[in-house]
């Protein structure tokens, strides 16, 4: 065994823990508070439901559905007719070609309409730009609320001593917090997965909408399903703020005991 390696390492291992040790203080004392203030504006900020303007709101919605019906029924009936004109004039190409320059012109009508049309590209065939907006910052939120968790449990891991007999009640509170910490830390995977889940279910509600356009239900569930979205958005950010509040809260608390999780001083039985 080479001792004077192992020592090296042991000393850079040392020095390792003491430099998560100045990045997860910070992240205690000044990080956690400081997102809990910053997110409680970003709280405030966003939007109560309202149920008299939500049903103004859906009016416009509706409207807007028509209107991006109508745009894609002319689309696709340009599309099909130059594509069939196209095909009349290349009779005499052989099946591949004509294939080929068949999907190259409807790619191009399409990408043509598209830039007359916008709305096909916003609203109801593109993503609602409101909850977009709210779930790129939420994501970065959830990702940044896991990885301060992640660094200051990773600090406190490296903090729980040799088990020994007696002196174990720092230990235990030690051992709580890194609960909470990990806990933060799978709230990131269960807020990306939600989102996930919301696409897929607009994407279906889509599909029936248009399939079913002279049917308001289906197009009313479409607006019901954001409206749900940018409520169920705006208690994500409350739960990531009040998960900052909570962290911070129970550490400034036993701040003590973190720090230094059993006594080296024990008490005299006599």
């Amino acid at each position: 065994m080479d001792k004077q390696l192992a020592k090296k390492l042991k000393l850079k291992f040392d020095k390792h823990k003491e430099g998560m040790k100045k990045g997860a203080l910070e992240i205690m004392n000044i990080k956690f508070v400081e997102k809990y203030f910053e997110l409680s504006e970003k709280v405030l900020s966003i939007p109560k439901y309202d149920v008299d303007k939500s049903e103004k709101d859906y009016l416009q919605f509706r409207e807007f559905i028509l209107k991006s019906s109508k745009s894609i029924d002319k689309s696709q009936k340009s599309n099909s007719t130059d594509l069939d004109q196209r095909k009349r004039k290349i009779d005499s190409i052989v099946n591949n070609d004509l294939e080929l320059i068949a999907q190259n012109s409807k790619k191009n009508k399409v990408q043509q309409s598209l830039k007359k049309n916008p709305e096909l590209i916003h609203g109801i065939i593109g993503c609602n730009p409101e909850i977009l907006s709210l779930m790129k910052d939420l994501k970065k939120e959830v990702l940044l609320l896991s990885e301060y968790s992640s660094n200051v449990k990773r600090w406190m891991n490296f903090k729980v001593p040799k088990i020994s007999d007696g002196g174990n009640f720092g230990v235990g509170v030690l051992e709580e917090v890194i609960t909470v910490l990990v806990r933060s830390e799978e709230i990131a995977y269960e807020v990306i997965e939600s989102m996930t889940k919301y696409f897929i279910a607009r994407g279906k509600l889509i599909s029936k909408t248009f399939k079913n356009l002279p049917i308001e239900d289906y197009c009313r569930s479409l607006f019901s399903l954001d409206q749900s979205q940018k409520i169920s958005l705006r208690t994500m950010f409350s739960d990531i703020r009040d998960n900052y509040g909570v962290i911070y809260d129970i550490i400034q608390k036993n701040i003590e005991k973190i720090i230094q999780p059993r006594s080296e001083h024990r008490s005299s039985m006599f």
